[in-house]
């Protein structure tokens, strides 16, 4: 029996784990995986009628400094398109998303837009993205009752959640990876494995509310779900899980802590990075900059604190996991700096570093810092901008 996963954010991560699936299955040839693009002849249609299947796309990845290899590697994958087709392809049944977490809502919605329902009841759905615990909170908060953080929130971004069918937590699995990649400015299906690094995967537990139905965590039972269970059974293949060192079999506890140790580190790294127009490297070198760091972190671990029952971070060891993370893909361009260099009107930073300030905000605190670094990466956006349109 073939498994067919979808991947949704053919960038620089989606690639990635999409190449390496295909290669880590093609001795047992039961594993196809298809790339979701957006049919470039169909921008700007108000609804999405299908699919269609046209061609198939090699993707290479060039390795990283550390593999043993120097030669890069090769993989084939079918694409469907969004198109006009009134006879969409079938339901998808794994759909591993890799999407921005700001454009989460709107690559969403043109699958469920179709017709026949490309998402179904059935679906699983692979979060693997920066900002993973808030698309999780705005994707499944609803299906329990609730009242999701994001339809409080005043960001269009944001509000789009606020228009999808709440999806149960039962079908989540949340991913968190620290390889670093970039993708080849000229060729769209060449990326560069930049560094080494580790992928962790674990389902997502229940939300729990307050008696006034507010948001409280995910803290409610894990419920069983056979079909996302053969999923993670996929991911723990040692042909694919080897390749890219995924781990699996986390508890909540741990894996929350993943979660929201990666979360403090793209916090730091990718608005300061997408500020000064650099690559990673150039932050573990500079020590201005690691002085920063210092401060952003020492904001940080009071959240921390607070929302994992087993931190033992300090300031002084957050600071050096950052700059350690920042060192060991230091060739890479995190995704937060390749969208401002490439002039995009908004980045995922209301999904890592706002939601940080949320959460501190919930215990009475305030985070200056990460407030000012916000300001700063919205001036540069708004200045890039503003530019283009004085130069006319």
């Amino acid at each position: 029996m073939t498994t067919t996963v979808h991947v949704l954010g053919a960038g620089a991560i989606g690639l990635l784990f999409a190449h390496h699936l295909k290669r880590g299955f093609a001795a047992a040839n039961n594993v196809e995986t298809v790339l979701l693009l957006r049919n470039p002849h169909s921008h700007g249609d108000a609804c999405v009628r299908g699919f269609l299947a046209q061609e198939n796309v090699s993707v290479t990845v060039f390795p990283a400094a550390s593999s043993c290899s120097s030669s890069p590697s090769v993989s084939t994958h079918r694409v469907e398109y969004i198109g006009r087709q009134t006879s969409p392809n079938g339901p998808i049944s794994t759909l591993l998303v890799c999407t921005q977490a700001h454009e989460t809502a709107s690559a969403l919605s043109d699958l469920f837009a179709c017709e026949s329902g490309r998402i179904d009841g059935d679906s699983i759905l692979v979060l693997l993205q920066n900002g993973v615990l808030r698309v999780a909170e705005q994707l499944t908060v609803r299906s329990g009752g609730g009242q999701a953080p994001v339809c409080t929130n005043s960001s269009e971004k944001q509000m789009q959640f606020c228009r999808l069918p709440p999806i149960s937590a039962d079908r989540i699995i949340l991913g968190s990876t620290t390889h670093g990649v970039t993708r080849s400015v000229k060729a769209k299906f060449e990326i560069y494995h930049a560094g080494n690094g580790s992928a962790h995967f674990g389902p997502l537990p229940s939300p729990s509310f307050s008696k006034r139905l507010e948001f409280q965590g995910f803290n409610g039972p894990l419920e069983r779900n056979d079909r996302r269970e053969a999923v993670l059974d996929l991911f723990r293949q040692p042909s694919f899980s080897s390749a890219l060192g995924i781990v699996t079999s986390l508890p909540w506890s741990s894996m929350k802590s993943v979660l929201f140790t990666k979360l403090a580190v793209n916090a730091c790294l990718n608005p300061l990075t997408a500020i000064l127009s650099c690559r990673n490297g150039v932050v573990a070198d500079s020590p201005s900059s690691a002085l920063l760091v210092r401060s952003l972190c020492a904001e940080l671990i009071p959240v921390l604190t607070d929302q994992l029952s087993d931190a033992h971070l300090t300031v002084d060891s957050l600071a050096d996991l950052v700059l350690d993370v920042a060192k060991r893909t230091q060739l890479n361009r995190n995704s937060m700096e390749v969208a401002v260099s490439r002039g995009a009107s908004q980045t995922e930073a209301d999904f890592i570093s706002g939601y940080l300030i949320e959460c501190a905000q919930r215990i009475g605190l305030d985070m200056p810092t990460h407030r000012t670094l916000r300001t700063l990466l919205q001036a540069k956006i708004e200045s890039f901008a503003l530019s283009a349109k004085h130069s006319q």
